[in-house]
């Protein structure tokens, strides 16, 4: 419960003498200043002793403090349905993850949907997705989406249907890319290792003026995926650098080697799934004890379903980490 205490001043134990008009010399005070003087009367040394033992029994109250166990209570709510999916420009497989939400302090793994049906059409053909595994369902090895079209992913799960629409924005072709050695971390998220070396990804492309454009940016190095975590991506939209010429960007910071091959791998998102995602990382990066509850991010998928569906055209851009 609240413990309110009230100090004494220390300037109680002053002693001042009248002058007209200023302070006459004031002796320093120390904490030996609270001990009682030889030459002082009794009631004098009873009255320090007595302010003495009120600030020691203050000072003990203030270093204490008492802890209670509380059994926080909180409703779970219902399961719903969680969908993770794109489609690209790439002629490759595509993946639809489909699974079930779980309680916010809930350990155990999420729960995958193995029996869904789940197709993806543009209006004129419709792709049908077969269950890989673990709730994991891809299209055809030839599949491709075509930009400015339109694609809707319909999802049937435990009698639910559920569906989401998005528009393939076209994505300008890269140039050139240069990948220079970098001497100081600036990519949030990028945090360096000692012993590595670490190099600056550099985009030259012509930005398209016509409309808001948004990107987001991955990396292969040796055809590995180095932006594996969503705090490695770059995310972009193209508010100063609408209608130029793109001349070295640096887009990406990556640890690499002499000789390294690298692959840059930009996307073109829709505004939706550009501020979806930037809700994504704001809600891990926050560390404020202060910070609001957690909540549910915006989704365009229908009938309360979590997640998004992404439809994006990709480019690419090829270049060699140089030698020292």
């Amino acid at each position: 419960m609240p413990i309110t205490v009230r100090m004494l001043s220390a300037s109680v134990l002053l002693r001042r003498r009248a002058t007209p008009h200023r302070w006459k010399h004031i002796k320093p005070i120390s904490f030996l200043s609270f001990l009682p003087s030889l030459t002082m009367s009794n009631s004098e040394k009873f009255n320090i002793m007595k302010t003495t033992i009120i600030f020691a029994i203050a000072c003990i109250v203030l270093m204490s403090s008492c802890s209670e166990k509380i059994d926080l209570t909180l409703n779970n709510a219902a399961s719903k349905i969680v969908i993770e999916g794109s489609l690209t420009s790439e002629t490759k497989q595509h993946e639809v993850r489909v699974s079930r939400s779980l309680g916010y302090l809930d350990a155990n793994a999420t729960p995958a949907v193995t029996d869904a049906q789940v197709t993806i059409s543009d209006g004129s053909q419709i792709f049908v997705l077969t269950h890989k595994g673990n709730g994991v369902y891809v299209t055809g090895p030839g599949v491709s989406g075509i930009p400015g079209r339109t694609y809707t992913i319909r999802v049937v799960a435990d009698g639910q249907e559920f569906t989401a629409s998005e528009r393939m924005n076209p994505v300008t072709p890269i140039d050139s890319l240069a990948v220079l050695k970098a001497y100081m971390a600036i990519q949030p998220g990028v945090v360096w290792e000692p012993g590595k070396q670490y190099y600056n990804i550099g985009v030259y492309c012509q930005e398209p003026g016509n409309e808001t454009n948004f990107y987001m940016f991955d990396v292969y190095v040796n055809n590995r995926l180095w932006t594996d975590t969503i705090t490695k991506r770059f995310f972009s939209d193209d508010g100063f650098i609408n209608g130029s010429y793109i001349q070295g960007m640096n887009v990406l910071q990556i640890d690499a080697a002499p000789g390294d091959s690298v692959r840059l791998v930009m996307s073109s998102v829709s505004k939706d799934f550009y501020y979806f995602m930037y809700g994504v990382i704001q809600s891990g990066m926050s560390g404020n004890p202060f910070a609001g509850q957690p909540a549910n991010l915006p989704s365009n998928l229908s009938n309360g379903a979590l997640g998004y569906f992404r439809v994006s055209a990709v480019a690419e851009g090829v270049g060699i980490v140089p030698g020292q």
